[in-house]
């Protein structure tokens, strides 16, 4: 499947004006594509197998999911879960005995009973959008801020790493705007403040800072994540630049996880009534309940009043309210208006 990095669409949305949602709505989270010898249906079995692997990574956000004793017992069934695949050619440079790629696309509501019936969380398909600040000073070039259009390698490298786990991210574009945004700031000293606000730009409050070396022993990696949740740091390293990335992407992959990911039931465990004002078109309800429909923790809703700018919703939940509440704060587009957790009222924010 044709993959279109996030940098451009930051990119085009700038330019229309209209600055990108901080969260992502990852729509290619149950499809993969693996490496395999041949076409072989012996073959493609245990390639099935792989795919579904990563897939229930991606959707749980747990890396040990296939050792689950209720996932494991599972993964031979593979096959039932798959809506369509297909092969392609494996691109260059391509291991002489992989020539292909198995693409798979899996059904999302199938693979989303499995989980839920190994009592296992799901991490829903709104992501936080990170923006990655990352300065590299690998042995061999001047040290400089990477942008989704240069440093082709090491690009490719992050976003294989980061897709694989179905973390969405953008580059910066490091143009006079951003330049001048982040003039002065320095990430291997620690000064990191003006990275947050030139965030502010591409519609992100997720933000995360590195500083990319490398020495006779390998290569370093030094990361801050800066999210509505506070920050969490770590020194990686290793032998490869892939094997460092694909840690940050596992790291960033856990920590979102361990906040958003919750555990969904078939049937109802809650119900809640939202009053949400800030209502400013003809839509913009419907708009409202289609968003609300989608976000994995909801089972059903129901208008129950509209009011001018104001709407009352009934919410059945198939999670906890914590867990709904933790899923709004993905994207902020529903911001409460008070403290206190349990008072639902909020400001819609189209």
């Amino acid at each position: 499947m044709k993959k279109y990095y996030l940098g451009f669409l930051c990119l085009l949305q700038l330019l229309l004006g209209t600055p990108p949602t901080s969260a992502m709505r990852m729509h290619n989270l149950y499809q993969v594509s693996v490496p395999v010898t041949s076409q072989q249906p012996e073959v493609r079995a245990v390639a099935l197998q792989q795919a579904l692997q990563i897939v229930l990574i991606r959707a749980s956000g747990n890396a040990a999911i296939a050792s689950v004793p209720a996932i494991k017992q599972r993964l031979s069934n593979a096959d039932n879960l798959v809506e369509e695949y297909s092969y392609i050619t494996n691109p260059a440079p391509a291991p002489a005995n992989q020539p292909w790629r198995l693409q798979v696309s899996f059904d999302a509501t199938a693979v989303q009973n499995m989980l839920r019936n190994a009592n296992v969380a799901i991490w829903g398909q709104d992501r936080p959008l990170i923006i990655i600040w990352l300065w590299d000073s690998l042995s061999g070039q001047p040290a400089h801020m990477v942008a989704d259009d240069t440093d082709h390698q090491l690009v490719s490298l992050l976003k294989q790493a980061t897709d694989t786990r179905g973390v969405p991210v953008a580059l910066p574009l490091m143009d006079l705007t951003d330049m001048h945004n982040i003039a002065g700031a320095n990430i291997p000293t620690g000064q990191l403040a003006p990275f947050m606000a030139a965030s502010q730009r591409y519609g992100s409050n997720s933000v995360l800072t590195g500083a990319l070396s490398q020495s006779a022993n390998g290569f370093q990696l030094a990361a801050t994540l800066t999210t509505s949740a506070g920050q969490t740091a770590w020194q990686i390293t290793g032998t490869t630049l892939a094997e460092v990335l694909h840690s940050l992407a596992n790291r960033i992959a856990d920590t979102l996880a361990g906040k958003y990911a919750t555990v969904i039931t078939s049937h109802q465990q809650a119900s809640i009534q939202l009053t949400i004002s800030g209502i400013q078109h003809a839509d913009d309800v419907s708009i409202l309940t289609y968003y609300l429909d989608h976000l994995t923790p909801v089972l059903a809703t129901q208008i129950m009043a509209v009011n001018g700018s104001r709407v009352v919703i009934q919410v059945q939940l198939r999670s906890t309210p914590e867990a709904f509440i933790q899923a709004l704060a993905v994207d902020q587009r529903l911001v409460p208006v008070t403290s206190d957790t349990t008072d639902y009222q909020f400001l819609w924010k189209e």
